[in-house]
């Protein structure tokens, strides 16, 4: 078990994933998106995710929140925003399980975990996207940065680049909000189908059906 503060969460330890024989991260081209969040999220500040655990003795450990955050920022961008979907994920697509391991979250977990710290994430979503353009990524998974644009303008017009990108973050947290709110829409079409409990989704939904790995487009989202 991993340990922050008093409380004790479930291991992640996804460098240690990477060296397994049959690791999954092995099998992905070097420069997934995946190592990009895998290498990025630990040095996040995530006090507020955790805060909600620390003095809870109920249950079993939860899962670590700093795994949790990786999985739903990658899940949404490369634009897959079902918790049924991203569950079904940890079980068959290779970056998945580079994040996740064999510690696996089903999907009431991470439909309960994203709205539990909805604020915390969109916030973190929204730093990790500035961190990719400043290490000069174009895109991150569907979301576009557009790094180099802007650190180009704001060496061009210092006198205005503080204006310019307190304006193009307000434009990302916009597209943050569409991206969060569309995965809500999800979850809740999908309870009004399958069902909100695990069982229901257990019994009712094919893992077999096609649409469950289905990688769904995300709206271009620009800086420009």
């Amino acid at each position: 078990m991993s340990e922050r503060g008093e409380k004790t969460y479930r291991p992640w330890e996804p460098e240690r994933y990477r060296q397994d024989t049959h690791s999954p991260a092995a099998k992905l081209p070097e420069g997934d998106l995946v190592f990009f969040l895998l290498d990025t999220v630990p040095q996040l500040e995530l006090s507020r995710f955790y805060a909600p655990y620390e003095h809870d003795t109920r249950g079993a450990p939860p899962y670590d929140p700093a795994m949790m955050v990786c999985l739903l920022l990658y899940a949404y961008c490369v634009g897959v925003f079902s918790s049924r979907k991203i569950a079904l994920a940890c079980e068959r697509n290779l970056a998945f399980l580079a994040i996740v391991g064999q510690d696996r979250p089903d999907f009431r977990t991470i439909s309960d975990f994203r709205k539990l710290h909805l604020a915390a994430f969109k916030d973190v979503f929204v730093q990790v996207v500035r961190l990719a353009a400043e290490a000069g990524l174009v895109k991150l998974g569907n979301v576009a940065t557009d790094g180099t644009k802007i650190q180009g303008n704001a060496s061009r017009h210092k006198a205005m680049s503080y204006g310019y990108m307190k304006k193009e973050v307000e434009r990302l947290r916009e597209d943050i909000e569409a991206l969060v709110t569309q995965a809500y829409q999800q979850d809740e079409a999908d309870d009004a189908a399958l069902g909100s409990r695990r069982a229901a989704f257990t019994n009712r939904f094919n893992p077999s059906n096609a649409l469950a790995i289905d990688m769904v487009r995300v709206a271009d989202l620009t800086w420009n």
